[in-house]
């Protein structure tokens, strides 16, 4: 008698915590797993729709920071490119994975480094206009293209042999910015030129 005294206790005993829980549940004091109300499933709608329909900043070339309708070169989550930065931080303007030179646009600036120098050594760009500068090493050495001013520091392209990158940055204030191959002894050779910005 004892046993089934204490089997009808704790068949009770467990419906009645089945009985609470239920109670509970419908009552809203203990949230219920995978249900979602009304307002979830619109802010679910409203984030999928500011998703699918914002234009995204598309690259000039694939794997470069990407440039904004209003011609503002960024990093990836949108906020501006810094240039002052150091190179392949978060912040900096990201440059290309070996491309062919086909895909350039055909505003690019193309240099071409070799132990005989900087090819052009020299050009010109407005101040705040999205700058694409293309760097190929056009012999069997690898080369680093980089400009001497730090607030350019970010703007760095490393190429190995018969490799072509580029990178997309905006020009800078007004001024005269030197640049060089950072390989040790290639800008002593004349591996140098310069941009000048307007």
């Amino acid at each position: 008698m004892e046993v089934a005294a204490r089997i009808v206790i704790t068949v009770l005993f467990i419906a009645l915590i089945a009985v609470g829980v239920v109670f509970l549940g419908v009552f809203g004091l203990i949230p219920a797993k995978n249900t979602t109300t009304v307002l979830e499933v619109e802010e679910k709608t409203i984030f999928r729709e500011t998703i699918v329909n914002s234009p995204s900043p598309e690259p000039a070339i694939s794997g470069t920071s990407p440039v904004t309708p209003d011609a503002q070169v960024v990093t990836p989550e949108g906020e501006p490119v810094q240039l002052d930065v150091l190179p392949a931080t978060p912040s900096a303007p990201q440059q290309s994975n070996p491309i062919s030179e086909e895909v350039l646009p055909e505003e690019t600036i193309k240099i071409r480094i070799s132990a005989e120098g900087i090819s052009p050594d020299s050009f010109t760009v407005e101040s705040g206009a999205v700058v694409i500068i293309s760097v190929s090493s056009v012999d069997e050495q690898t080369h680093v293209f980089k400009f001497k001013d730090p607030a350019l520091q970010a703007v760095a392209i490393g190429v190995g042999p018969g490799e072509t990158r580029a990178i997309t940055f905006n020009a800078p204030e007004a001024g005269n910015y030197e640049f060089f191959c950072d390989v040790p002894g290639h800008g002593g050779r004349g591996e140098v030129g310069a941009m000048t910005v307007k």
